[in-house]
């Protein structure tokens, strides 16, 4: 669970320095979804790209 949590930062973190500190669009949050699942490859089932835009928004 932390390890997903850590991941799902740095992968957000990334696209909003990408976007100049912008909004992230649904093809960005499905990039930071895919890549917490290459990170967290045992994760079950693999989060969807809604689940890790409301965790940032929880997190925040």
């Amino acid at each position: 669970m932390q390890e997903e949590t850590l991941s799902l930062i740095e992968a957000y973190r990334k696209s909003w320095y990408e976007l100049y500190r912008g909004y992230l669009r649904m093809i960005d949050w499905d990039a930071v979804a895919a890549t917490v699942g290459i990170h967290c490859p045992r994760a079950s089932p693999a989060k969807t790209s809604a689940q890790c835009r409301h965790k940032m928004e929880k997190l925040r």
